[in-house]
This record gives C-alpha cells, structure tokens and sequence, in this order.
C-alpha cells in the first residue's frame, strides 16, 4: 500500500480531477471544430446578393435561390 500525507493525497486528486477536464475539453473541442468544418463545405454565398445557402451537390456552379445568379463555389472565411 502506499502511503500518502493528507496535502499530498489532495495535490494527487485535485490534480487527476483537473487532467480529466482538461482531457474532455480538449476532446469536445477537436468534435465540434470537426463538425463546424462539415457543416461550412456545403455552404455557398451568392456574390450578388450576399445570401448564404446551403449545396450538397459537386458542381462547380450553382444557382443562388434568391437571385438566381451562377455562384461559384470557393470556401468561407471563419470570421
């Protein structure tokens, strides 16, 4: 059995429980920019009227749906 003083059983578990958030946070993270990069590939914005909408075909060239002008597809920015 090991033997532990009372501080340094508290420095072990306070540092264990901190680690574990750590760690979960860090895995929730990494999920939800992976799933945030999914959902921004099939979104387009149309360079007329600025609407942003959503294509989950592979063209090259869409129609926008509220002006009806071709928009090309290229990535959006993050900001």
């Amino acid at each position: 059995m090991i033997r532990l003083q009372l501080h340094e059983f508290l420095f072990l578990y306070v540092g264990i429980c901190l680690a574990i958030i750590f760690l979960a946070a860090w895995v929730h993270n990494l999920v939800r920019t992976s799933r945030d990069r999914r959902a921004r590939r099939d979104l387009l914005q149309c360079q007329l009227c600025a609407f942003e909408f959503r294509n989950t075909t592979n063209t090259v060239l869409s129609r926008c749906p509220n002006c009806r002008a071709l928009v090309e597809r290229r990535s959006l920015s993050r900001l």
